[in-house]
């Protein structure tokens, strides 16, 4: 699973497997996991279907899918790629240079964290939570009442 660069394709991705020792070396390390969302219920695939839809589903978007699958088979669990570990194979297809790609998914990340800023300075919730947790983390310390 070498690393690609702008203008060069990751190799055929036809019926040739993926090793599975590395890919379970990786997930050992957590270097699948971090792109692979735990989330259940989280429909398979769906911004490859957006990039499929708009003729980005090259063979970047083919190689990650099949890491994916790969990931979820040597794990047993279902590990539906998240945003970020789609943005890297999408930015690819689009011809950005692999340098870099990973700089698009930090940066998305950055404007969803502006993004709850903006709605905790508008909208304050973060006492709110941080005392229920405390209160239901402590229940079992306080004397029963009755």
């Amino acid at each position: 699973m070498g690393v690609t660069g702008k203008g060069r394709q990751p190799g055929p991705v036809g019926d040739e497997k993926l090793d599975p020792v590395e890919v379970d070396e990786r997930l050992a390390l957590d270097l699948v996991a971090p792109v692979a969302s735990q989330a259940p219920g989280e429909a398979n695939q769906p911004r490859f279907e957006l990039a499929a839809e708009n003729g980005l589903a090259g063979s970047y978007v083919e190689l990650m899918k099949r890491i994916g699958a790969e990931a979820e088979r040597v794990s047993g669990r279902s590990l539906p790629i998240n945003a970020t570990g789609a943005i890297g194979p999408i930015c690819c297809e689009l011809g950005f240079s692999d340098k870099i790609v990973r700089g698009f998914g930090v940066m998305a990340r950055a404007v969803g964290l502006v993004g709850h800023l903006l709605e905790e300075s508008e909208s304050p919730m973060a006492l709110e939570i941080w005392q229920r947790v405390e209160d239901e983390a402590s229940a079992h310390a306080r004397p029963v009442e009755g």
